[in-house]
């Protein structure tokens, strides 16, 4: 798993230091061709689960999961994945209702009234839920935040 830009410094490297059959990169650039390259497809999120952030290391496990029974750098294992992703891939829209920072902290304050021990996960799942917005990063800070009041 490569970010783009890490792919664009090492790219070059990797392919000339590694055989072709023991190669295979998801995420990374366009400097890695795409026989040995899984691409980042955000259109999968939904499918693989977790946040954009982490899509690259959720393709590499589904990868495995669908060539489990069989060699994961196997002619059939690319067949198997564009198969599974063009069945999965999702276009997501989200038309959430922003949020200043004493609305979030009121909407965390509620929520661990009525579970003090509701995590920081499932508290931000519940606020998007609810067709809220949050940038994941801010949420955590505020969270944070309500949970020393």
């Amino acid at each position: 798993m490569l970010s783009e830009s890490y792919s664009r410094a090492i790219g070059t490297d990797l392919l000339e230091s590694t055989a072709p059959s023991e190669l295979l990169v998801f995420g990374g650039s366009r400097e890695i061709p795409d026989d040995f390259r899984i691409a980042s497809d955000r259109w999968l999120r939904q499918a693989l689960g977790g946040t954009t952030t982490s899509l690259n290391l959720r393709a590499a496990t589904r990868w495995l999961t669908l060539t489990r029974n069989t060699d994961p750098f196997a002619e059939d294992a690319p067949v198997l994945w564009r198969d599974w992703s063009e069945r999965s891939r999702r276009q997501e829209e989200y038309n959430r209702k922003a949020m200043s920072d004493s609305a979030v902290l009121e909407f965390i304050s509620a929520l661990r009234t009525h579970d003090p021990a509701i995590s920081k996960t499932r508290a931000l799942k519940s606020l998007r839920d609810s067709g809220l917005a949050c940038e994941q990063r801010r949420f955590s800070d505020l969270f944070l935040q309500a949970a020393a009041r």
